[in-house]
């Protein structure tokens, strides 16, 4: 895993499809109805201004990967204090990511499968996905991105006659705006923070600012335009009520009684984005272990660590009311945690600047 080089683009790749991942299930479960957009995009600009700030983090400071970075930077006590906090972090995220998944296919398509049959399958594609290399992954997420924003755009075109755009200027009360801006915000860009591992192996020379916000805007359109789609087609009161409004909204598209059933490309593309961000969540957890014993077996621990996710999605949570439940409480100590994490780190680099800036410095006598 620590030998693992990539592009600049593959980057840009991993980062968009990562924080569309679970996001795109769940993009109805709001409080705004209809305006989610307006809050998506409260959302997103608070977000490029946290990949803003992660940005000037990894561009100043040249490090191994963000646990390294916590330990030169704030000391080996708080270093591994924080190093155990993302470790934890990341596992939890990979849970309600591939719960989240597990869920949708089993109320929209496979109601009588499992829902560790399909944790598992999931949790050993991406897995193996990462034992294969970041490289890999990389490659994978530039087709992957490319799919969902051929599908996303497609259906949208074709769900065109099933609109009524006038249903994205239904009132919503403006707390719940602010609040579903909060939700957006804490989920998926917050979790932005975990492919800060990945951003690490880029190519000397990249400008990581550029990137970090190119991949942001990026997965921000996507996610913009489904929600447009979804509530311009269910209706507002409907969007709000639907556990999952993509599936719903794409499944209505005929083309000539002959293209049906669209609603599966959408579930194929919304399999890549739990993958990714399944693989994301593993490779974090296998690299900030590593870290912390100090030892170099982080690619041998990406199968257990895969079936510790998959168990846990399958036995933490009885029905997706807990999930939703819990995602909700996670999201917002999860923000939470970020915006600290970020603060400290921006912090510290600041303070070791003006150091060593002040003993270059020379003295008047």
């Amino acid at each position: 895993m620590y030998s693992d080089v990539i592009s600049g683009r593959q980057a840009v790749c991993i980062l968009s499809v990562f924080l569309i991942g679970s996001a795109g299930i769940t993009l109805g479960s709001r409080r705004a109805g209809a305006m989610s957009w307006l809050a998506l995009l409260c959302g997103t600009a608070a977000g490029l201004l946290l990949l803003w700030g992660l940005s000037w983090i990894i561009q100043k400071q040249q490090y191994r990967n963000l646990f390294e970075l916590s330990r030169n930077c704030c000391g080996s006590v708080v270093g591994n204090t924080i190093t155990v906090t993302l470790i934890l972090y990341a596992i939890l995220r990979g849970v309600c990511s591939v719960r989240a998944f597990c869920d949708m296919v089993s109320v929209t398509a496979l109601p009588d499968t499992p829902v560790l049959f399909t944790a598992l399958c999931v949790c050993a594609v991406a897995a193996i996905l990462m034992k294969s290399g970041l490289h890999v992954t990389g490659k994978c997420s530039l087709v992957f991105i490319i799919l969902i924003v051929l599908s996303v755009a497609a259906t949208a075109l074709l769900a065109t006659a099933n609109m009524d755009l006038t249903q994205l200027m239904v009132p919503a009360a403006p707390a719940n705006v602010a609040l579903d801006a909060i939700d957006y915000f804490t989920h998926p860009f917050c979790d932005a923070i975990l492919v800060l591992c990945t951003f690490s192996r880029i190519k000397s020379g990249q400008n990581r600012w550029k990137l970090l916000l190119g991949g942001g805007a990026l997965a921000a359109g996507v996610l913009l335009i489904s929600v447009i789609r979804d509530a311009a087609v269910l209706g507002s009161a409907t969007f709000a009520a639907l556990p999952y409004p993509s599936y719903y909204a794409v499944s209505v598209i005929n083309v000539f009684d002959f293209i049906q059933r669209i609603e599966v490309l959408r579930t194929v593309t919304l399999l890549f984005g739990a993958l990714v961000e399944t693989g994301v969540c593993i490779y974090c957890a296998c690299i900030g272990l590593s870290a912390l014993c100090h030892r170099g077996f982080a690619k041998g621990l990406a199968l257990p660590m895969g079936l510790l996710i998959a168990s846990l999605s399958a036995l933490l949570f009885r029905n997706t009311a807990e999930l939703t439940a819990f995602q909700t409480i996670f999201g917002w100590c999860a923000g939470s945690l970020t915006l600290l994490l970020t603060g400290i780190l921006l912090l510290r680099l600041w303070a070791l600047q003006r150091q060593h800036r002040s003993k270059q410095i020379p003295v008047r006598r």
